[in-house]
């Protein structure tokens, strides 16, 4: 008992050592305080913005921020990616499009870059209700995954 609780304790002040960080946690420089996101679908902007305010950023709605996010193409959905011989649909293919600039301080970090990421589902016209459900979740998780990517994409540019 005594040894286990030991070796507990040895791998716990190991990984708080280790530099390990719960996943999507945004470390950003102590100098970087505000943060302006402009263009794109409002529901968009709003989760980052929650994301970068998590992170400790304050919104910047007069003046210069020290971070300044555009969105400039803010697409998802959804498209037929085969059929069965019969031409019915068989695979569908969700995808989620973002294209944003990043700018500290008036110089432009990171210009026009693009991400964008796919899903698959197979259709059955025995559980609609069901594939439509995946398909949601999909498109949800995609939402997530691209506006993560953003802020990786963010934080490296910035820590350069």
């Amino acid at each position: 008992m005594q040894r286990s609780l030991t070796m507990l304790c040895l791998l716990g002040s190991l990984a708080a050592c280790s530099g390990w960080h719960l996943q999507g946690a945004l470390d950003l420089p102590p100098d970087l305080r505000s943060v302006r996101v402009t263009g794109g679908e409002e529901l968009t902007r709003d989760a980052l913005l929650v994301d970068l305010t998590q992170a400790g950023l304050t919104l910047s709605a007069a003046g210069d921020p020290d971070l300044l996010l555009v969105i400039h193409d803010d697409v998802a959905g959804e498209r037929m990616v085969s059929v069965t011989a019969s031409g019915r649909p068989n695979e569908f293919e969700v995808f989620r499009v973002l294209e944003f600039s990043a700018a500290r301080a008036g110089q432009l970090l990171l210009d026009h870059r693009r991400i964008e990421l796919t899903a698959d589902y197979s259709y059955s016209s025995i559980d609609v209700l069901a594939r439509q459900l995946e398909a949601q979740e999909l498109a949800d998780s995609l939402d997530v995954r691209v506006r993560q990517q953003l802020l990786r994409e963010v934080r490296q540019a910035v820590a350069q």
